[in-house]
């Protein structure tokens, strides 16, 4: 079953796929179900923090400034995935490097390591994945953050995130068109795309660069 709570962070997902790839969004989503069902606030008893679960120490390594901002998390926890996926191999094995470590994975002969809780984390997100990709597969004829968007879209992600966005400043929220498409430029992702105007003003509003 879908959980609405979870589906909501999708952009972020789809931002964080397009930047590191190696996972699908269906699968991020899962991921993000099992870790915090989808509360941006969640902190749990060991201290992982947002909706990626991610320890602080970790944090530090992905260049995570606030755990609790949603696109930072994703970011990072997305991050971390793609790096378990080039040392892995498969995303089952990425799963169990992001649950018990990759020192443990490595252990076990690069296979998912025999302990109850990982063994449990990876089965249980792979249970849900069907149900994300048939909700991703449904939603596709929504505006989507690959296909960019026009104004109406731009403006809803804007309203999502937050944003104050004054009625000169245009779909572009407080940055300026030329300061969003070069920060796209810089960062290596497609200066089309990506409901993309909208996020990515976000991200400079923020003061982010994933």
């Amino acid at each position: 079953m879908v959980n609405p709570q979870v589906v909501r962070w999708l952009w972020a997902a789809e931002a964080a796929v397009i930047r590191y790839g190696h996972v699908t969004e269906a699968q991020v989503l899962a991921q993000i179900a099992q870790e915090s069902g989808g509360d941006p606030t969640a902190t749990s008893a060991a201290g992982a923090q947002g909706l990626m679960q991610i320890m602080p120490a970790t944090g530090r390594g992905l260049g995570l400034e606030d755990p609790f901002d949603p696109l930072q998390n994703v970011m990072a926890g997305v991050h971390y995935m793609a790096q378990a996926m080039e040392q892995f191999g498969t995303w089952q094995l990425a799963l169990a490097a992001y649950n018990a470590g990759p020192g443990a994975v490595e252990i076990a002969g690069n296979q998912v390591p025999d302990i109850a809780q990982t063994r449990s984390y990876v089965s249980d997100i792979e249970a849900m994945l069907p149900d994300y990709s048939g909700y991703i597969r449904d939603a596709s004829p929504l505006p989507t953050l690959r296909e960019g968007g026009v104004g109406d879209s731009v403006r809803l992600l804007q309203r999502m995130l937050g944003m104050v966005v004054q009625d000169q400043d245009g779909i572009y929220g407080p940055q300026t068109l030329g300061a969003v498409l070069s920060a796209k430029h810089e960062s290596g992702l497609p200066v089309n795309g990506v409901v993309a105007d909208g996020l990515w003003s976000y991200l400079l509003w923020k003061g982010v660069r994933p």
